[in-house]
């Protein structure tokens, strides 16, 4: 037999933002209608484990949803900014009639190649063209993929809100079956990768903030930088090592407490973002008080309907006896991927709620058949996995490592010999 322990280590990949400051041409006052055009950058990024649903300017494509667009023009004394250090210097109003005229109100925009000898912009589009107005200036708002119903934007703050967000999407793969089943990867099709932009106003033909860049029609052309509005989650269930001895580890339960459960009743939260200036912003709700179930084999009466996987995952298995001597299993590393709307369990009015909880239940089976089950409950993690926040990516390795039952022994000395007294045994007449 063996004693059993875990160990967990988590990670956080920081996803930051950087745009250049732009220098801004003057206009040209002239008869020449000229097409409004779109470019996409993302922010500067360390990949994470597994791929974004949106990571480069050609997967906004129609077909991903694109992204919604609003525009404003006015003249160039009335298109200021938001955020300044006197508020009495910030932008009106952007419903003022008098002052501004809405020009792409919540307009779809996409990726496509294929109007590159057709459109003055090489690769982005719009159903209804639209035109600089020369004597003007422009303010432009963004975010993806686009919402016909579920985006808004705050023509008084320049603040987009998006609701109706799952808390949580899982994308998860696996191949294989029974004990060869391993989860690793991701598939994203389905999922939502919602995107934020910084806004950019100051707007003109020839004055673009592209202005400056090395492309055709890049003075007709606005840039917006986007950045990842939700979190990803990597969690990695492992045997420390391929211990001798051991035919198999199976984990037949892994559960993290107070963050948003799986299931088709997801709960639903709202992103307001914080100011136009940066692609963060809030949660509504900002935290959970659910258990995500990651490894659920207990099927009673669909006890497990919400779990990734619904059958035990080995994370060791084929360790055997030969002649007398144990060969070592083979290690299967359980790899379970999620887009996850940032939450702090700090937040949680609730005290029990305040932090993360890891909850583990597995089975050791020794190569001589002796059996162990092992269940460990209500592990603190909370100094490994404190909250999930915006546009970072989270890995939690959580590391089953056995620590082998050893023997000693040790002899008593013989106490000194006492001689007995004398025992006269008598005889028989």
């Amino acid at each position: 037999m063996k004693k059993s322990y875990l160990m967990i280590a988590a990670a956080a990949t920081l996803l930051t933002a950087c745009m250049d400051n732009d220098t801004f041409k003057e206009g040209v006052n002239d008869n020449e209608t000229v097409l409004i055009g779109f470019e996409t950058f993302h922010e500067k990024a360390t990949r994470a484990t597994a791929t974004d649903a949106i990571d480069a300017a050609d997967d906004l494509t129609t077909a991903h949803g694109g992204f919604g667009v609003w525009g404003y023009k006015g003249a160039p004394a009335d298109i200021t900014t938001y955020g300044n250090a006197d508020p009495s210097d910030n932008m009106d109003d952007l419903s003022t009639a008098a002052k501004f005229t809405n020009i792409f109100d919540n307009v779809k925009v996409w990726y496509d190649a294929t109007t590159s000898t057709s459109q003055n912009h090489s690769h982005f589009t719009y159903a209804v063209p639209k035109y600089w107005d020369k004597t003007a200036e422009y303010v432009f708002f963004a975010y993806a993929p686009w919402d016909e119903t579920n985006a808004d934007l705050n023509t008084a703050t320049g603040q987009i809100t998006i609701s109706d967000i799952a808390g949580i999407q899982d994308v998860s793969t696996s191949t294989g079956s029974s004990k060869t089943k391993v989860y690793s990867g991701s598939a994203t099709t389905s999922v939502t990768d919602y995107l934020m932009a910084t806004y950019v106003t100051n707007q003109k033909y020839q004055g673009t903030n592209q202005s400056t860049a090395q492309y055709t029609d890049k003075d007709q052309t606005v840039g917006f930088t986007f950045g990842h509005m939700l979190s990803k989650l990597q969690v990695n269930v492992m045997a420390n090592q391929a211990y001798s001895g051991v035919q198999e580890i199976a984990v037949t339960y892994l559960s993290i407490e107070n963050m948003p459960a799986l299931g088709t009743d997801l709960v639903k939260t709202e992103f307001t973002q914080t100011s136009p200036t940066a692609a963060a912003g809030t949660y509504n709700p900002s935290y959970y008080d659910e258990n995500l179930e990651i490894i659920n084999n207990n099927s009673t009466s669909e006890a497990n309907a919400n779990a990734t996987s619904k059958t035990e995952l080995y994370v060791l298995q084929g360790g055997t006896l030969n002649n007398g001597v144990p060969t070592t299993p083979t290690a299967q590393t359980q790899s379970f991927n999620y887009y996850v709307a940032p939450n702090a369990p700090a937040d949680n009015s609730t005290v029990a709620n305040q932090k993360h909880l890891l909850n583990i239940n597995y089975t050791i089976n020794y190569v001589d058949g002796a059996t162990e089950d092992v269940t460990l409950e209500d592990i603190d993690i909370s100094s490994q996995f404190a909250a999930m926040l915006q546009n970072n990516s989270y890995i939690l390795n959580i590391k089953i490592a056995l620590n082998e039952i050893l023997f000693t022994a040790s002899v008593t000395p013989w106490v000194s010999d006492t001689t007995l007294p004398d025992v006269n045994v008598p005889v028989d007449e």
